[in-house]
């Protein structure tokens, strides 16, 4: 509340207590408005509703990519139901797999209503909320469906009934223009667009195309999915959306790894480890279940389906526990799809795969593996622990006088902020515990993640908990990126660059043709090492100015995408070697402009205008090419680079974001601060806010210091262009 208005006014007494008994009534009267009126919060539905429905929330706000506050959420789940019961209507004969996700939809309207049932869905909200949910389009088109409840749009229901329904069944999300294109249709004013007559025609071939797919899942009559009802494949898409969930709507203390309310106390996990830990001795199923759900990162009714057969499939599978081993396996690319793959035969990359391989405890192990030898025919966890408790609200210890009740759950969720709270790497933390809310997502992409690092943090974790060693490590690949360049194909691509720009070297009384052929080579070599050192994203143009890169400043400002709450440029440290990059950059442009209006040739005057503007200081793109038909600058973008590097040597248009989250990783580097670099945000602790602890000059001056003692062991330096000296 605002001190000012609590202040008394200069006459004090009666007046002021008046005063501030009309403020808290108004204050109290708004509050109630706010619980009674459209507004349900993520964490009142969880604690509220039955475990299985609450389950299928979560999974249905991944599928329509919800914003955090989930607003009129009744509203989009009674909408939810109304367009798969249309989609319905058009099923010839629908399958058991269709009737089981209608009926989840079902029970979780039902257990919504009669647990709130004073909650009302404003119709005002949808012009307010047009903007606001802009980048959520699958969640505002169920908003607006839910508003023309009354119109007659059978097809546009029956659109968005067969997509939701095949995503929950496939563990996939509502594809966000599919969403938006149908939306335009049915509300075209609020895009500031005139209704037209047959405006579906835009989604209606993208409905056909989807309604034929999921035929295959929602027809009895048609061939049904063979792995639609495996109870191993129904886990992998329970637990794939169990965990996305965690990254994408975990709280603010969460993503920062503090303790809260939401967990327990230091004092209770270790207290709580040692009771589980002497239970689990005793073969106590629950207690067993508790600690591999500990390791998994799932809940414990999930971590009880987990399967424990060596027979993976296809790379469709998410987790799997391996017995003999002792340790449990994920793969990564269900969870962060389409990441990028090598071609084939190439060998200027670093060995790498998607699996994440994680330790247990010897002495869980050792259990496990006497309870398998018992029953060696099970394939599921459950079968090894069929007595086991799922309740994530029972005690892992005596309660006491304690505030907090030391559950299940508040044990479980723990993990990741205990292990960073330990000075775990957070990317370490983030695999040991399968949490990814404590790391930016997208640096799954690019991270080079040997087995010795999470094998030591893993033993950091369990020695604070006191369950002992893990077990033996198991040798295999690095888990990440599979694209980050070897130390030697860098440096063979940075002498194959400069034997271009040599073997282009202009006389001293050559035509144009022959200053452009130099300048365009000179000019894509400045610019990959612009890319390298900055690690920037593949773009179609090259976001580099000569006022956002200046060869005198220690930081550069970029903007290649909107990361988190930065709508602009972010600053990224410049290293010395780009810097004297760009100060033979500029003075190969200034001979450029000199050797070209001393040819006296029409035809290049008014290239010679434009590098005189741009050594003046007006704004340009920095790299530029000349085309030598038409004498006109061409800014340079990534796929200008690819094609001119050669083949054996062609990598991603973002190679430095590869290499500088490998290198800067194997060095010591904490991952928080490597993600300045890489532009990477985690809420709650962005490098440029309060919030974070890190200087920015403390964390530029380790990563360029890094970055220059690469470049001096593999021979990288600046390269001049026409003149040699600036």
């Amino acid at each position: 509340m605002d001190e000012a208005l609590l202040r008394p006014p200069p006459g004090g007494g009666a007046l002021y207590i008046f005063q501030l008994e009309i403020r808290m009534s108004i204050l109290k009267r708004a509050a109630a408005f706010h619980v009674e009126g459209a507004t349900i919060s993520l964490h009142q539905l969880e604690s509220q509703l039955e475990a299985e429905r609450a389950c299928t929330l979560l999974q249905l706000l991944h599928v329509l990519n919800a914003p955090a506050d989930i607003p009129c959420i009744k509203a989009v789940v009674e909408s939810v139901c109304e367009v798969v019961a249309s989609y319905g209507f058009t099923l010839a004969k629908p399958s058991p797999t269709f009737h089981l996700v209608q009926r989840s939809l079902e029970a979780l309207k039902d257990d919504i209503r009669t647990k709130f049932p004073g909650v009302s869905y404003g119709r005002d909200l949808e012009q307010p909320l047009l903007r606001r949910l802009a980048a959520h389009a699958p969640y505002a088109l169920c908003l607006t469906l839910a508003a023309l409840k009354d119109k007659d749009i059978v097809n546009a229901r029956a659109a968005a009934g067969v997509e939701i329904a095949s995503c929950l069944a496939t563990a996939q999300r509502f594809r966000a223009g599919f969403a938006k294109d149908i939306r335009r249709t049915l509300t075209p004013e609020l895009f500031g667009l005139a209704p037209k007559v047959g405006a579906d025609t835009n989604w209606s071939a993208t409905y056909v195309k989807t309604r034929a797919k999921a035929a295959r899942l929602f027809e009895a009559d048609e061939s049904p999915d063979p792995l639609g009802g495996n109870p191993v494949r129904l886990f992998d898409i329970a637990a794939g959306y169990e965990l996305a969930r965690k990254a994408r709507y975990s709280p603010p203390r969460q993503r920062q790894a503090i303790l809260d309310r939401r967990h327990q106390t230091i004092g209770q996990l270790k207290a709580s480890a040692a009771i589980l830990m002497e239970q689990g001795e005793q073969h106590d199923h629950t207690a067993l279940l508790t600690m591999v759900a500990f390791c998994t990162g799932l809940s414990l009714r999930l971590t009880q389906s987990l399967p424990i057969t060596s027979c993976r499939g296809d790379d469709s599978w998410l987790m799997r526990l391996d017995i003999d081993a002792g340790v449990i396996i994920t793969n990564l690319d269900p969870l962060f799809p389409q990441a990028a793959i090598p071609a084939a035969g190439a060998t200027c990359f670093r060995a790498a795969n998607r699996m994440a391989v994680k330790p247990l405890p010897t002495f869980l192990s050792s259990c496990l593996k006497a309870l398998h030898a018992m029953h060696p025919e099970a394939k599921v966890l459950a079968e090894l622990l069929p007595g086991a408790s799922i309740s994530g609200r029972q005690l892992t210890l005596a309660a006491g006088a304690s505030a907090l009740a030391p559950t299940t759950k508040r044990f479980l969720t723990a993990a990741a902020p205990l292990a960073v709270m330990l000075g775990v790497d957070r990317l370490s933390a983030a695999l040991v515990a399968n949490d990814f809310s404590v790391v930016p997502g997208s640096k799954m992409y690019y991270c080079h993640v040997r087995r010795e690092e999470i094998w030591a943090a893993s033993i950091v974790l369990f020695d604070c908990l006191g369950w002992g060693t893990t077990v033996p490590i198991v040798a295999g690949l690095p888990v990440g990126s599979r694209i980050v360049p070897t130390r030697a194909a860098l440096e063979a691509w940075y002498c194959w660059m400069v034997a271009d720009v040599a073997s282009r070297v202009p006389g001293r009384h050559c035509l144009s043709a022959r200053l452009i052929d130099h300048h365009n080579s000179f000019a894509r070599l400045c610019a990959s090492l612009a890319v390298l050192c900055l690690a920037t994203r593949e773009v179609h143009k090259l976001r580099f100015t000569n006022h956002n890169l200046c060869l005198e400043a220690a930081f550069a400002s970029l903007f290649d995408k909107q990361v988190g709450i930065y709508p602009g440029e972010m600053k990224v440290p410049i290293n010395k070697v780009l810097r004297d990059q760009l100060r033979l950059w500029r003075a190969h442009c200034e001979a450029l402009e000199r050797r070209l209006k001393n040819l006296q040739d029409p035809a290049t005057d008014e290239l010679t205008r434009m590098l005189n503007n741009f050594l003046g200081g007006e704004l340009y793109p920095l790299f530029f090419e000349i085309d030598p038909e038409v004498y006109l600058t061409v800014p340079l973008g990534s796929a200008a680079l690819r094609n001119w590097w050669p083949s054996e040597y062609r990598f991603s248009g973002d190679l430095g974001r590869h290499l500088w989250e490998c290198e800067l990783r194997d060095v010591g580097v904490r991952s928080s601060r490597i993600d300045v670099l890489m532009r990477h945000i985690t809420l709650g602790v962005e490098a440029h806010c309060s919030t974070n602890e890190d200087k920015l000059a403390d964390v530029a001056e380790e990563i360029t210091f890094w970055q220059e003692r690469l470049f001096e062991s593999l021979g990288i330096k600046s390269v001049p262009g026409i003149v040699a000296k600036a």
